[in-house]
């Protein structure tokens, strides 16, 4: 019975890792958020980060990441990225298992070395190889269409909340504040950095060069939102420079992947905080 609870536990602290919350309420308030957008994506959500923890327990990797969730999170947003990309056949769901387990591995290669934080890379990665599959190598696979509840955000506040919902691909305004409020379950600290750090983006959007529907969407927002959150770890004497610092870097790559097309998912996220990181080693040594 223990053992079957600390899995349970494992797999929703899986889905809480996405933004960085080692807290099994908070992954299970993130899927009834995914839920109400769309139950299908929520139900892969979950189905990849249990692969992904099953694998991780039965190839014996370190029990004590298995327990902080760090084989799942990135098996979560893999599971959503199949479901939005891939049409219902044999070969997705064949692919859906392999790429969620195939996380789980190229997350356990990321942590042998010690120099940069795994974080979302290995979901970035697999991801766009899995778009490069479906759009080059096997058409038909590839979904057109996905239907579910969208919000075109016309207020700040609805703005934040898609915004929030984008970390995981939904662009649903009442999916981002369930998300909310599991990072406050876990982290208010973290809340408040990442109220600011949108603040801080709103701002950046009204430059007149950015694409409105994409600023709507809160495409500019999920990469900044996540930056702060783990900015919000961060000594406070470095936190509100790298705050400002992170979330500007972080919006121009964003608008940089969007003008050329690209779908960055959390790549900039990833590469901000890497950048964050080599500064902050290289003051440390300088002072």
């Amino acid at each position: 019975m223990k053992v079957m609870q600390k899995y349970i536990e494992s797999v929703l602290k899986g889905v809480g890792q996405v933004m960085l919350q080692e807290n099994s309420w908070t992954g299970l308030l993130f899927l009834v958020g995914l839920a109400f957008s769309s139950i299908y994506l929520a139900s892969l959500a979950l189905v990849a980060t249990i692969l992904a923890t099953l694998f991780a327990y039965l190839v014996k990797y370190p029990e004590e990441r298995i327990e902080q969730g760090l084989y799942g999170y990135n098996a979560t947003l893999v599971g959503i990225g199949c479901g939005l990309f891939m049409e219902p056949s044999l070969l997705a769901a064949i692919l859906f298992v392999a790429l969620s387990i195939l996380s789980a591995v190229v997350t356990h290669w990321g942590m042998w070395q010690k120099y940069l934080p795994v974080l979302t890379a290995p979901f970035v990665l697999l991801l766009w190889g899995l778009i490069l599959f479906v759009l080059y190598v096997d058409p038909p696979l590839h979904l057109h269409s996905f239907t579910y509840p969208t919000t075109l955000g016309n207020t700040p506040l609805v703005i934040f909340g898609v915004g929030l919902g984008q970390v995981m691909l939904q662009a649903n305004a009442l999916t981002g504040y369930l998300f909310l409020l599991g990072i406050l379950v876990n982290s208010p600290r973290a809340v408040a950095y990442l109220v600011v750090g949108s603040l801080l983006t709103f701002l950046l959007c009204l430059f007149p060069f950015v694409d409105t529907i994409d600023a709507h969407s809160g495409l500019y927002l999920y990469n900044t939102i996540l930056v702060a959150i783990v900015v919000s770890g961060k000594p406070r004497r470095l936190a509100p420079w790298a705050l400002l610092g992170g979330t500007i870097l972080s919006f121009f790559i964003q608008y940089l992947g969007l003008s050329m097309g690209i779908s960055t998912l959390t790549a900039p996220f990833v590469l901000v905080v890497w950048i964050l990181n080599g500064v902050e080693h290289w003051v440390r040594t300088r002072s």
